[in-house]
């Protein structure tokens, strides 16, 4: 039955007691409750991989071809439904593996000012809102949002050269979002040490191939990237929150009047 099955044929047993091939193999057929069936194998790259068996347990069976060929359809999808099921899983933590290596990467080569983010959850904690949500709007959404911010930093301490590269960071970052998305939003929140400008967007986002080149290289812009300013955005203000997927881009811009080192 074995080299039946390595060579790609079904076994079809009418009635245990009555078949050759089975005999030397009571007691083993007489635990798995045999007394009919039919094993289809299942062979790929010509190489037999798992068998399906459909059996009665007390009483002998005529099998028809219909009923072989259905359990032989049923053996084929299913190996199809768990082989996609793996390649789905393999290619989950493929994904994974990268967007950890890219974080981890962009977090070292922008000296920890960009912090990729995988999930909602990784995002930081919102802060006080400051003022109102400004749709982002080429006639007023973006002045609306970078001069808020900026009377913000001048209000609470900032330099004016800080207070300006804050405007910058914000200015690019809502230019960005509305070229290359839709429904674009921000707010502002705050603390005593912190400005937030949190930037939000329901677009295409940016590939994760395209994520390294979209952050750090200088006029790198696509219909799918964030354009070339946002390594402008990296040099203005201390830290860069980016989470980004087909559900949309969300920026949140982090301007910190007492700067921790070791934060």
């Amino acid at each position: 039955m074995t080299k039946l099955l390595s060579d790609g044929v079904p076994v079809v047993i009418t009635d245990r007691e009555t078949d050759v091939r089975l005999a030397g193999h009571t007691d083993f057929y007489d635990d798995i409750r045999l007394r009919a069936g039919v094993i289809v194998p299942i062979i790929r790259n010509n190489r037999f991989v798992a068998n399906l068996s459909v059996v009665m347990s007390t009483t002998p069976r005529t099998w028809h071809e219909d009923e072989i060929a259905l359990v032989h359809t049923v053996a084929e999808r299913t190996w199809l439904a768990l082989e996609n099921a793996r390649l789905y899983r393999e290619n989950q933590e493929a994904d994974a593996r990268q967007r950890i290596f890219v974080r981890d990467m962009l977090a070292v080569v922008t000296d920890g000012r960009l912090r990729l983010c995988h999930t909602d959850d990784d995002l930081p904690a919102e802060l006080t809102p400051f003022g109102d949500l400004v749709d982002l709007t080429i006639d007023g959404g973006i002045r609306v949002i970078r001069h808020a911010a900026r009377d913000l930093a001048i209000s609470m301490g900032f330099d004016e050269t800080r207070s300006t590269d804050l405007m910058t960071a914000v200015s690019e970052a809502a230019m960005n979002t509305l070229i290359h998305a839709q429904d674009g939003r921000a707010w502002i929140c705050t603390n005593q040490n912190t400005i937030q400008v949190w930037i939000k967007d329901q677009g295409a986002g940016i590939s994760m191939e395209n994520l390294p080149q979209a952050t750090l290289v200088r006029g790198y812009s696509t219909a799918s990237t964030l354009g070339h300013g946002f390594k402008m955005i990296i040099g203005t203000t201390d830290r860069i929150h980016l989470l980004t997927g087909t559900f949309g881009t969300t920026i949140v811009i982090e301007h910190l009047l007492n700067l921790d080192p070791t934060d």
